[in-house]
């Protein structure tokens, strides 16, 4: 049965009160100003004039996305910074305006196992799922895609916008936000891929772009819970963990852009490295202990193309916790061959239904 296309959007996303309504989301949430100086004080001593202006821009198709200033913040627990994209207050609420338009729209056809940047969910709820599934596990498989919002690729996530969106205007205005670069320290960026951590459609953009890798996985039987680019599988055997990784690796879709740099797999987290959490919440039958001791110690090994893995084996320690056990010894290590000796599920685009 072929899902039902929504028409005529772009009327929604400029109508004044969708605009108020996303101002009042930006002023909400503060922040920094973009390349233009603009503040939120200063948008706000003469709002009514702004929020015109870009009512007419939209309306007239003449609204044109700055580019992003560039910033660079401190990795927690890594001496690596995170590349931060900011952009203007002004295109901050027209993305603000536009996700109030698409996420009722995408929202509901996104699947259980996602948890990151969604209504109604947390990171912490996402744990509790996780530990639920420890009672049946043997083998935890956990990962993110390298550098995902930097790589992410437009032409994809444009037609996986369009699956459901058929109003042309919509799919142009989010591939001017996708390409309307970044300013670092005054020097121009363009960008062929990536959607700027930082922007407001981002976390809607990144959950659309990566549901049919949910859908996948869970075709293909696997207990999957993702929170934005970090997945976490919970498997019953060593076997069913290789397979796992093998599905990402041997993907017909492997998250890449249009040129050379390549999103894969990255390093093996568990628990509490996953979300970046230091406890669990009460509910969970695990105590914090137990939590440190599947965040800590992962083996880790590098495969050929420079994709790190690795993996925790779990015993049961006698109160009915399951508790993970790295290091040497068996299992220490989840891929001891390379991924094309194992069979992969295809995660490649689906057909259209």
């Amino acid at each position: 049965m072929r899902a039902q296309k929504a028409h005529s959007l772009i009327g929604r996303v400029y109508d004044p009160r969708n605009l108020r309504r996303a101002w009042e989301r930006v002023k909400e949430n503060r922040g920094a100003g973009g390349v233009d100086g603009m503040t939120i004080a200063r948008f706000e001593e003469d709002r009514e004039r702004y929020l015109d202006v870009l009512h007419r821009q939209l309306k007239e198709g003449r609204y044109r996305p700055r580019p992003v200033k560039r910033v660079e913040i401190d990795k927690p627990g890594t001496d690596k910074k995170r590349p931060l994209g900011i952009p203007t207050v002004m295109d901050r609420v027209c993305q603000q305006a536009l996700v109030q338009v698409l996420q009722p729209i995408f929202e509901p056809t996104f699947r259980e196992e996602s948890f990151g940047y969604r209504p109604g969910r947390s990171a912490h709820m996402a744990m509790r799922r996780i530990w639920r599934q420890l009672g049946q596990a043997e083998w935890i498989v956990d990962a993110d895609l390298a550098d995902f919002f930097g790589t992410l690729s437009h032409e994809l996530l444009i037609d996986r916008v369009a699956d459901r969106v058929a109003d042309g205007k919509v799919l142009s205005l989010i591939r001017s936000m996708l390409t309307a670069g970044a300013l670092r320290d005054g020097v121009y960026e363009s960008a062929v891929a990536g959607t700027p951590q930082g922007g407001v459609a981002s976390p809607l953009l990144s959950n659309i772009y990566l549901h049919v890798f949910d859908e996948r996985m869970a075709q293909a039987g696997f207990a999957l819970t993702r929170y934005a680019d970090d997945w976490v599988i919970v498997c019953r055997s060593q076997a069913e963990a290789k397979r796992a990784l093998a599905s990402v690796w041997g993907a017909k879709t492997r998250f890449e852009s249009g040129n050379s740099r390549r999103s894969a797999p990255g390093a093996v987290r568990v628990s509490a490295i996953f979300l970046g959490l230091d406890r669990v919440p009460r509910s969970s039958r695990a105590s914090e202990g137990c939590l440190n001791l599947l965040g800590s110690n992962s083996a880790a090994m590098t495969p050929p193309g420079g994709t790190r893995t690795g993996g925790m084996r779990l015993a049961s320690d006698g109160d009915g916790v399951r508790r993970a056990q790295a290091g040497s010894g068996d299992g220490a290590v989840l891929v001891d061959q390379p991924a094309e000796q194992v069979a992969p599920v295809d995660l490649g685009r689906p057909s259209r239904p």
